[in-house]
């Protein structure tokens, strides 16, 4: 299994791309071919090891030794068959469920990192550092971001909102990215696809005993507790 994670600048860079403002004059609406190797709006691309995924209903321990930890939401696919150059006009056919997803991160590795020069994934790359909720079907995700009013994914610890992710265009970004992806990766079923923001203020700090709580609406699709 693969953990595939793709980020962008900022919030107004996921916008353009679904717009086809981001250079490329090619929007997620659009009916002619899309010329794969024309579309270059990917600002942070990863692939995590296995082990990064936490299992649910554990709690996230705390790794002590990468000093500061915060989480950044995502939102998460999971792919449902095998597939290589994908189409992105048939991308939809090849992950049967969405859901959110969050990422822990070492803050303290990630300044070292950048700092460095060196690739900032590793920051993310420790055991259990991957968490996604419960999946829904594409049809049933569709249908609460569709009666949302802004931001449908919010992240609150212990009954207070601290952050939220626009996902009102994440649906098209997944498509474009299971294409871009599955150029050079052979997607295989079980395979997770995150798409998110790289966007720096996403980020909430967690501590221990922080009880996280993921919606997507009114509907909690995830609950982690850190110890």
């Amino acid at each position: 299994m693969k953990i595939i994670c793709s980020q962008w600048q900022d919030a107004a860079d996921l916008a353009a791309v679904y717009a086809g403002n981001d250079g490329s004059g090619v929007g997620v609406e659009t009916d002619g071919p899309w010329d794969a190797a024309a579309w270059t709006p990917l600002r942070h691309t990863f692939t995590l090891p296995e082990t990064a995924l936490g299992r649910t209903g554990q709690p996230f321990f705390l790794p002590e030794a990468l000093g500061e930890i915060s989480v950044t939401l995502w939102c998460a696919a999971r792919i449902s068959r095998l597939g290589k150059n994908v189409s992105a006009r048939f991308a939809s056919r090849y992950y049967d469920g969405l859901t959110i997803g969050a990422v822990m991160q070492s803050r303290t590795l990630l300044a070292r990192q950048q700092r460095e020069g060196l690739p900032w994934h590793a920051a993310m790359a420790f055991d259990a550092a991957v968490w996604v909720g419960r999946w829904l079907p594409p049809t049933e995700w569709d249908a609460v971001v569709a009666v949302q009013d802004g931001p449908a994914v919010t992240l609150q610890r212990d009954g207070e909102t601290l952050t939220k992710l626009d996902v009102s265009v994440a649906r098209g970004c997944v498509d474009r990215l299971l294409a871009a992806e599955s150029r050079w990766n052979l997607m295989r079923q079980g395979d997770l696809l995150l798409v998110g923001s790289g966007a720096t203020e996403g980020a909430v700090g967690v501590g221990r005993d922080d009880h996280l709580c993921f919606s997507l609406g009114e509907q909690p699709l995830l609950h982690v507790r850190v110890k």
